[in-house]
């Protein structure tokens, strides 16, 4: 019977499974007409609490509620209660569930630190997950400079190439003796102006 609440309190993984396992196995292998498993600790700053009942506490004629607590290494993990409608458990019962909380003890030990490891792993997702997103955040703000670098660049390109030659056109008008005064003044200010724009 021990095997029995061993190998089902390991096969299950969390710690509800666990209790639910353990409850079911005392439940059924002690012919009990309720039972209940309940845990509260802290492991390494995380509370863990739960319990698991079979049939109810609340039924007529039941009779005195046996409880024994469930220590690991001296620490307290939770309570196993116990009863039958209408008797006391027999003393093979109370052997019985005695020499069970030992094996319970381990079980929900061992479910505790799974508890725990995941707790751990999913806090390490979260924390690799948030620090993912802050770097795809960062490629998209770097991607926008890439192409908008490349826009400026493309940008003063197709300006100066036009202005170049409206520079030689305007060097060639100023150097003309045919134009009045006027339209010599009007071709240096542009000239002026197109050298102010191409050296942008």
């Amino acid at each position: 019977m021990l095997l029995d609440i061993s190998r089902s309190a390991h096969e299950a993984l969390s710690l509800k499974e666990v209790l639910n396992a353990i409850s079911e196995q005392i439940h059924q292998r002690l012919a009990l007409d309720a039972t209940e498993v309940e845990i509260a600790t802290t492991q390494d700053d995380i509370e863990l609490a739960g319990r698991s009942q079979r049939g109810d506490f609340s039924t007529p004629n039941l009779g005195p509620i046996h409880e024994v607590a469930i220590r690991h290494h001296q620490q307290l993990l939770g309570k196993v209660r116990a009863a039958k409608v209408g008797a006391e458990l027999s003393a093979e019962q109370t052997a019985l569930l005695g020499k069970v909380v030992d094996v319970v003890a381990n079980a929900l030990e061992n479910a505790i630190s799974f508890e725990v490891i995941s707790s751990y792993r999913s806090a390490l997702e979260q924390k690799v997950s948030t620090e993912q997103g802050i770097e795809r955040g960062a490629r998209p703000h770097s991607a926008t400079l890439d192409s908008r670098n490349r826009f400026f660049a493309n940008v003063n390109h197709e300006l100066r190439t036009p202005l170049s030659v409206l520079l030689l056109s305007l060097d060639q008008l100023s150097g003309d003796s045919s134009l009045s005064d006027r339209a010599v003044s009007r071709s240096a200010c542009c000239s002026r102006t197109s050298t102010g724009c191409a050296t942008w």
